[in-house]
């Protein structure tokens, strides 16, 4: 994997021809105009080098150096200065920079440097990459207050000895918030081991989740660990709980009850020391009234209930969800940095998305795939994020509503998600309606649209 290089220089041209340079040997690229630019830029996307002027404005190469020593990043760092003065590089050396090149460089010598620090940086980086890659990718992204509640409730399970049941429809993000209690948990340095009940054949779960000794059933022909066992110490995620078998059911109720678990064919059991955290997307009580699942089973595993709400029920966080899933993809698939303009973010939150989150960040990671350039805007959305929803034609029959109520009500949606795309700008909005602004002020005041919604500048 070649992660992308930063240039932090307030020169145009330079900045053209170390990125034509660079780009020439299959690197991806992005620039910064100062050091504040390029600072928000590194402390938010992973890049293996960066190459800084000294001489900037607002927040010059030194100062921008230094910040980024003391924050513990770990970007290989490239000086470029127009004074060779060796005194100062071999200053900047000792502090940590890479190299110390003088203005103008040669081709051969960035090239070369920029080869160099990368490699130091993938060293590194492959001591630090699982670690790194699950911060980065199982991380809980959300500002809003559903999210807000949601961190309280995990935090409150994380510190409790007792099993925690988190429910919520497919594809919430249940396996974040089981990660989050390990993480917040005192038994965050032991291990997270991971069980998805639905996927293991119903003859093969019991060996999986409480081991066997050799000779145990007919192909056991050497000793095996089950996950209980492996996750002593740490969580047990049990992932689709609902589609555990009866006789599995039974077994899990006695760990949970006594600590213990016996494997097949083993003279006795084993005390382990392990938190259960369960997930499913079923509704257990039914299955319980059904006689698919234990009723005492339940009651253990939900004496810490953890509701996932949907993305719909929190679409204030889908902007923060889809920059991270760009940071996240780019820096995986090694595509230059990406930006999305606001509107497009805006379009984003209008939609019901029935896959939650995982349709979310399957469709972030196929746009950067195909949409061309840096930025992505509403055009490069399919057509139908960027229409307006209709209003409910059924509840306006059934309020008795008329066709001239029903137009107001499709004409007052048809303006506010205009507004909305275009971040209440008034002018912006016009210009994309092909409307007089006076035109777009009558019609929102003949409609009632609140003064909030919009704005002139």
């Amino acid at each position: 994997m070649r992660h992308p290089i930063l240039l932090v220089d307030d020169d145009d041209r330079v900045r053209a021809s170390l990125r034509r340079t660079l780009e020439s040997d299959g690197w991806a690229v992005d620039e910064a105009r100062d050091g504040v630019e390029g600072l928000n830029k590194l402390t938010s996307t992973p890049f293996s080098c960066a190459v800084l002027d000294l001489k900037m404005p607002r927040m010059d190469g030194e100062q921008l150096f230094r910040t980024l020593r003391s924050s513990g990043l770990e970007t290989q760092v490239i000086i470029l200065s127009g004074h060779g003065d060796i005194a100062l590089a071999v200053e900047y050396i000792k502090a940590g920079a890479f190299d110390f090149i003088e203005k103008p460089p040669s081709a051969e010598k960035i090239r070369s440097a920029v080869r160099q620090a990368a490699a130091r940086y993938a060293a590194g980086w492959k001591l630090r990459d699982h670690s790194r890659y699950e911060a980065f990718r199982y991380t809980l992204v959300g500002s809003g207050p559903a999210l807000g509640e949601l961190r309280e409730i995990l935090a409150k399970a994380a510190q409790t000895r007792l099993p925690v049941l988190i429910t919520g429809e497919s594809g919430t993000g249940k396996e974040l918030a089981a990660r989050e209690v390990h993480r917040l948990s005192e038994r965050r340095e032991g291990p997270f081991v991971q069980v998805n009940c639905a996927a293991i054949p119903e003859d093969l779960i019991e060996s999986e989740l409480f081991g066997h000794e050799k000779g145990a059933f007919t192909d056991a022909k050497e000793r095996q660990m089950g996950k209980f066992a492996l996750a002593h110490g740490g969580v047990l995620f049990l992932d689709e709980i609902g589609d555990l078998s009866p006789r599995a059911q039974a077994k899990m109720l006695r760990v949970l009850e006594q600590g213990e678990v016996e494997a097949l064919g083993a003279a006795r059991p084993v005390a382990v020391d392990v938190k259960v955290v369960a997930a499913t997307n079923q509704d257990l009580e039914a299955l319980i009234a059904e006689g698919r699942f234990r009723r005492d089973l339940f009651y253990r595993l939900n004496a810490l209930p953890v509701r996932i709400p949907p993305l719909r029920e929190h679409p204030e966080d889908i902007p923060a969800l889809v920059e991270h899933f760009t940071a996240f993809f780019c820096w995986e698939n090694a595509l230059p940095p990406r930006r999305w303009e606001p509107p497009a973010l805006e379009a984003l939150k209008h939609r019901p998305w029935p896959g939650n989150i995982r349709e979310l960040k399957n469709f972030v990671e196929r746009l950067l795939i195909f949409a061309p350039g840096g930025t992505i805007t509403p055009a490069d959305l399919p057509p139908e994020m960027t229409r307006p929803p209709l209003p409910d034609a059924a509840g306006a029959a059934g309020r008795g509503a008329g066709l001239q109520e029903f137009l107001g009500e499709a004409e007052r949606a048809f303006l506010l998600f205009h507004l909305r795309l275009n971040g209440g700008n008034i002018k912006r909005t016009a210009e994309a309606l092909g409307l007089p602004r006076s035109h777009l002020y009558r019609s929102l005041q003949k409609l009632q649209i609140p003064k909030e919604e919009y704005r002139e500048d």
